[in-house]
């Protein structure tokens, strides 16, 4: 026996084989579920009518929502259980309307996966194709990650038709990881179901039995997938030739009670059954399977791959038997399928390559030539940020060099300096009215004489020290208002009251460090209260002002130098 046969797995996760007609009437209690509950139940159904039962009332109802999503929702649920293949793709094509050309995360992508799908059942493989891949441009632009899996394995299965089995099953691998992590129940199962096919059409059936033997260890006898991974056990067996224990489990497949199989995999199940008896020798009992596969085929329309050597099994039975009547029969059967698989065959190999492989592999080929750019990117990148900061650190290095023989000279010119204010006023005694006489401010000479005498005992006595002074404080002091004292220190002090004060008390400070060298032990802090000052940040800003550099690195030196 060949064993390089090939099994048709059915082509959704709910078999579209198994359609049912929709309730025509939901019940009262259904109608007044909300479209949240509804979807769920129909996500969560086991059984086409199940599944059909949450669809008329969700179907109903959405028809009376302006809710372009509960509205595509409901067409996508009629078109799912539908068992008439031109009402489902009518549903199918009212979403696409429905939408135009705008999309969101599901739609219209899951319409045109449910539509490859459906087509698919029917074994319009063009179609199915051409459905798969207009919904894979539509997921790509939503990044819908599990739209784009479940897209892939619609490929993987146009693929296994193909008979690249080896290309479906790097597909399949995929999927499963990615279904395992991140998929529903039935995800998991149907991807462990595909996987599990393509390794018997690749004649792998220990690996395949890998697959069957941990699904089996996790299904009920109830549940839905439990007879396929049977029917998969009973294929497994008989290409290891184990063909009594094939029988007893493809048997037990077919005559289950419960989720009964699709047609196509009871077909499936009968030519195993035909092959396990011609290895036993009897050609009467193969022919009859033989012939049962036939006639399922004929009546669900079903062309595919996977069924040709099903004909070539019966053609030598009846050359054996010579039945001329059968065999030309059977002859005509397998050059009908071999037109239309070598017309699918040639269009799709074509098309799956210029419209799928090419494109995905093109697109692998610019991730690694995107990745090699970025990690080159990184490298310069890195040779970039270093370069930059070796610049920045030697820039920082001459700057700090710069500023600090700045600060040293301005260290040095301040060394240099007479003294303190007082001294200076001392020594340079204010000029008397008739050498001012010429400024115009508005004041009398004898006004501008008298404050400017008060001015130079209040820079004598250290009045400045007296923290919070204010210009109103001493005008009031010298017996004058504020408007007097202030144009006073403008014209002949060449600043405002503010800075005049601040400077001498910086002044005072520089004084005072030079020549005490307990007060070059306090902190700035306490410096800046004995100049007069409320805080050290202020004295530190003021100090910068008059000398050009900070009072720490005043101190600093002084202490080093003296």
């Amino acid at each position: 026996m060949n064993k390089t046969f090939l099994i048709l797995f059915f082509l959704v996760a709910e078999s579209v084989f198994s359609m049912r007609e929709m309730p025509q009437l939901p019940g009262d209690s259904l109608m007044k579920m909300d479209f949240g509950s509804l979807e769920k139940k129909f996500n969560e159904s086991v059984s086409t009518s199940e599944k059909a039962l949450y669809t008329a009332a969700y179907y109903k109802k959405s028809k009376l929502q302006s809710n372009i999503r509960i509205v595509a929702n409901g067409l996508y649920m009629k078109a799912y259980v539908s068992k008439d293949e031109t009402a489902a793709l009518k549903s199918i094509d009212s979403i696409k309307d429905l939408y135009g050309n705008v999309y969101d995360d599901a739609f219209p992508a899951k319409a045109h996966l449910l539509e490859s799908n459906i087509y698919m059942a029917s074994f319009s493989l063009k179609k199915a194709l051409d459905a798969a891949l207009s919904a894979e441009k539509l997921a790509n632009k939503t990044q819908n990650i599990q739209q784009q899996y479940k897209i892939k394995q619609q490929i993987a299965l146009i693929k296994i038709e193909l008979g690249k089995y080896k290309e479906a099953l790097a597909i399949l691998r995929e999927n499963d990881v990615f279904f395992k992590s991140a998929g529903s129940k039935s995800d998991i199962f149907f991807a462990s179901m595909l996987l599990a096919d393509v390794c018997i059409r690749l004649n792998m059936p220990e690996k395949a039995q890998e697959y069957v033997v941990v699904s089996l260890s996790k299904l009920k006898k109830s549940d839905r997938f439990y007879n396929y991974f049977i029917m998969y056990d009973g294929f497994c067996q008989s290409l290891k030739k184990n063909f009594s224990t094939s029988n007893l489990l493809l048997k037990a497949a077919i005559e289950s009670d419960v989720n009964n199989l699709d047609p196509v995999n009871l077909a499936e199940c009968y030519y195993f059954l035909g092959e396990n008896s011609l290895q036993a020798k009897n050609d009467f009992l193969a022919d009859r399977y033989f012939q049962k596969t036939d006639s399922i085929l004929k009546a669900t329309g079903v062309t595919s791959l996977a069924f040709r050597k099903n004909y070539i099994r019966a053609i030598e039975i009846q050359k054996r038997s010579k039945s001329n009547g059968k065999l030309l029969y059977y002859l005509n059967r397998l050059i009908e399928m071999d037109a239309q698989l070598n017309e699918n065959n040639v269009w799709l190999s074509e098309t799956i390559n210029n419209q799928y492989d090419t494109p995905h592999l093109l697109a692998e080929k610019q991730n690694t030539i995107n990745t090699i750019k970025q990690e080159k990117s990184m490298v310069v990148g890195i040779v970039a940020i270093v370069l930059l900061a070796l610049s920045a650190s030697i820039y920082y290095l001459l700057r700090m060099r710069k500023e600090k023989a700045v600060f040293e000279a301005k260290f040095n010119k301040l060394m240099l300096a007479s003294g303190s204010k007082a001294k200076d006023t001392v020594e340079n005694p204010i000029p008397q009215a008739k050498q001012i006489a010429s400024k115009n401010i508005g004041l009398s000479d004898e006004i501008v004489n008298d404050i400017l005498q008060k001015l130079t005992v209040f820079e004598t006595e250290k009045q400045f020290l007296e923290i919070n002074l204010k210009a109103a404080d001493l005008a009031r002091q010298f017996h004058t208002n504020t408007t007097y004292l202030s144009n006073v220190v403008n014209q002949y002090k060449n600043k405002n009251f503010s800075q005049y004060v601040n400077e001498l008390r910086v002044e005072y400070a520089v004084h005072k460090l030079k020549e005490d060298k307990n007060f070059r032990k306090y902190t700035v802090k306490a410096i800046s209260e004995e100049a007069g000052f409320n805080n050290a940040e202020s004295f530190a800003k003021a100090f910068q002002v008059k000398t050009g550099i900070q009072p720490s690195f005043f101190v600093k030196r002084l202490n080093e130098t003296l």
